[in-house]
């Protein structure tokens, strides 16, 4: 009896490894006209793909129209069986995957037979599986030459306290209703999104002889986190081993707050640039939060980067640009004067060869205060005396003012208009033309959201970056539009996969060969072990049974 259980496990020891772990679950026979539905489930390294689904009868390729449908970690094949079908033995063959097979990868075709019978189903439906953003609709059809009565039910937060599996044993539901058919008629039977569970639900349609169970799974779109840096870019010259700081706003342009977005500044300025915190807490809607960017160098050099925010995959990207100079010298007020002859460089009027005013300064930078000064009135209290102040009843018109798109000299240098900011709202979606990148669309501004359709929707100076697509939500980039590539099935990606349309796409990185598993060698130092313990147990309580002992001194004297 012992032997026999040391055995059994000797015999799982060596073959659990190799025990598949690819299912197919699929009905054995088919009637004309129905819906073939098959669930794959699998730990697969290259999964399977629309291309790589096929049909035959017996040997013979045949040709049927398949769709495929990822949920979670399960991916479900459906096809309608045409009616000019022979009835007949047939097979799914799922070409191109490869899986993990105990501890292995395997590349191997799946398949499954079923049988095609003579009968023609009740109906058939369409899509036999769904992930739905927003409401949906399944269309079924009649096949018979009679009208038939289909009976429809599904599980949402208002189901009665039957729980989860009376839905599947009969229980009632308030959501059952029935759909009637004319002989061959097709109908769109219409769900709406807020009559389910966010995740996995279950849609059941029946008629008196044949059922169906839709896997839908339910993604209710949640608020897309509405912020944006509130300059485009940040233009900085500066002298070598000296350093200058840049205070930079992030603006919530949402109607919720903001919280936990992350800041990091690009590899090629990270070296120069100091930043004052990775982390922004949270920022109030309608507000902005503060932070400070420090830049020094030691050395000449000419550099190109951006500052990113993230949050939930939304990104937004601040342009910077940094001279670094060690002939450079500043020149802080732009009055023309640099802050070595200048003895205020944070001021426009006060320089060398200024006019001298009664204010006690020493506007011209001679040492000396109000000699021959001229005492001018300053009406709009902006810090500019009338005689360069072109308009001294408006505090918003001097000498270094922004200039606006308004038709007034807002800057005092005589010209209109010149490089002037716009802040007008044309498009009335709440972002001024200072802001807004298309201020003729009222669906292009900061913060929008990005789809997938070649533009610039939020005004970040990237496009289709995270997009989505309109109608689904769902990320609709290539791995080669990604600027990727498809690892070949003997090797992996060197950073983590970013998921694309076509498959996992190796993007930032570099394809390299899979690191040798150890457990591999640890099973096969295993069993080896366990061989050697068994032969050794077995020679071991053999001869200690035997009856007749040998005296090997008594042997010796004979000789």
């Amino acid at each position: 009896m012992e032997n026999k259980i040391l055995a059994l496990i000797f015999s799982l020891l060596i073959f659990l490894p190799f025990c598949s772990s690819v299912q197919i679950e699929m009905r054995d026979s088919y009637d004309l006209g129905e819906t073939l539905v098959a669930k794959v489930s699998g730990n697969f390294v290259q999964p399977p793909s629309d291309e790589g689904i096929s049909f035959y009868r017996r040997h013979m390729s045949t040709a049927m129209d398949a769709s495929l449908v990822k949920i979670d970690t399960d991916y479900y094949i459906y096809s309608k069986v045409p009616f000019e079908k022979i009835p007949d033995n047939y097979s799914i063959v799922i070409e191109d995957v490869s899986y993990f097979e105990g501890a292995t990868i395997k590349e191997d075709n799946l398949f499954y037979n079923f049988l095609i019978t003579d009968k023609i189903a009740d109906f058939s439906i369409n899509p036999a599986a769904l992930i739905a953003y927003s409401d949906f609709s399944i269309s079924v059809q009649n096949n018979k030459d009679t009208s038939i009565s289909l009976d429809v039910s599904f599980s949402n937060k208002t189901e009665s306290s039957g729980g989860f599996f009376s839905f599947f044993t009969g229980g009632s539901s308030n959501n059952d209703f029935s759909v009637s058919l004319s002989p061959g008629e097709e109908k769109s039977i219409s769900f709406e999104l807020n009559n389910f569970n966010e995740g996995l639900n279950t849609i059941k349609i029946k008629s008196a002889n044949l059922e169906y169970l839709i896997p839908i799974k339910i993604i209710k779109e949640k608020e897309i986190p509405n912020f944006d840096f509130e300059e485009y870019t940040v233009n900085l010259s500066l002298g070598i081993n000296s350093s200058e700081s840049r205070k930079i706003s992030i603006f919530n342009y949402g109607g919720e707050s903001v919280q936990n977005i992350s800041l990091s500044l690009s590899s090629s300025i990270k070296p120069y640039v100091n930043i004052s915190t990775n982390l922004i807490e949270e920022i109030e809607p309608n507000s902005s939060a503060e932070i400070t960017l420090t830049f020094f160098s030691r050395e000449n050099i000419s550099l190109e980067g951006y500052l990113e925010a993230e949050k939930e995959s939304i990104i937004s990207s601040l342009l910077i640009y940094v001279d670094f100079d060690d002939n450079y010298t500043r020149d802080k007020d732009d009055d023309g004067y640099t802050s070595d002859v200048d003895c205020n460089d944070g001021n426009y009027l006060i320089h060398p060869g200024a006019k001298e005013y009664c204010d006690e300064i020493d506007n011209d930078c001679d040492n000396k205060t109000d000699e021959n000064c001229k005492d001018y009135a300053d009406e709009d209290d902006d810090g500019y005396p009338s005689d360069v102040d072109c308009d001294d009843d408006n505090s918003s018109i001097h000498p270094g003012a922004k200039e606006y798109c308004d038709e007034i000299d807002n800057d005092c240098d005589d010209e209109e208009d010149e490089n002037c900011k716009n802040y007008a709202d044309k498009d009335k979606d709440g972002y001024s033309s200072n802001l807004d990148c298309n201020d003729d669309n009222s669906s292009i501004h900061p913060g929008a959201k990005e789809y997938c359709d070649k533009i610039d929707n939020n005004c970040n100076n990237r496009i289709d970056e995270n997009c989505i697509n309109a109608s689904k939500g769902e990320v609709s980039k290539t791995c080669s539009e990604l600027g990727g590539f498809i690892c070949e099935s003997e090797l992996v990606c060197s950073v983590d996969y970013t998921q694309a349309k076509d498959d996992r796409c190796c993007v930032g990185g570099s394809c390299i060969k899979k690191e040798a598993s150890s457990i591999k060698a640890i099973i096969g130092w295993t069993l080896l072990i366990l061989v050697i313990l068994f032969f050794s147990w077995f020679l071991i309580s053999k001869y200690s049974r035997t009856k007749n002992k040998i005296d090997f001194s008594k042997k010796f004297k004979q000789i």
